[in-house]
């Protein structure tokens, strides 16, 4: 028989939380945010739904079976049960910062990994929240974000790419598209 990963046992109970509804704020606090976005923008959308097995897999995807550059397999996935935990328990970044340095791994690279998959997460979550919500097959995106000093040149290619809206697969072209022009995997 096969053994079961650390990741796989961790993934197991959160699927079991968010499926008996019994899961922290971390989460559901973004599901939250963009069901009252939704509302105000006149849009339907269940949050029983948004906790389905659906929801399950995209949380899967977004953080099981990741590794980090120059980090090994062990460490990435040590980062991958701080990440989970943290967002269970609604650790602070600076936390989460602190554990991953205790990892051996550099601060400024510890900040980039934890703030990179939070907001991979939120963007799950939304992406998945916006799938789900009524009428989502006529939704147009538009990639936003500050427009100064920080704006790298492969959002403001991305921000002129969709500015009069696609659909979320066209988005997704363009945004892997641009981000391998750019250098990045």
């Amino acid at each position: 028989p096969q053994s079961i990963s650390s990741n796989q046992k961790s993934f197991e109970s959160l699927k079991q939380m968010i499926l008996n509804r019994k899961i922290e704020t971390g989460l559901k606090k973004y599901i939250e945010a963009d069901r009252n976005e939704l509302k105000k923008q006149g849009i339907e959308f269940n949050i029983e739904k948004a906790m389905d097995e659906q929801f399950v897999k995209y949380i899967k995807l977004a953080f099981f079976n990741k590794e980090y550059s120059n980090l090994s397999k062990n460490i990435s996935e040590k980062i991958n049960q701080i990440i989970l935990k943290g967002i269970l328990t609604s650790s602070s970044v600076d936390t989460l910062i602190t554990q991953i340095k205790d990892l051996g791994v550099d601060e400024g690279q510890a900040d980039v990994i934890i703030r990179t998959e939070q907001q991979a997460l939120q963007n799950t979550v939304r992406e998945f929240n916006y799938k789900n919500a009524k009428g989502s097959n006529d939704f147009k995106y538009e990639w936003i974000g500050p427009n100064d000093q920080r704006t790298t040149q492969v959002c403001k290619n991305i921000v002129r790419r969709t500015q009069s809206g696609v659909e979320m697969k066209k988005l997704k072209q363009i945004i892997k598209e641009e981000s391998l022009k750019g250098g990045f995997d």
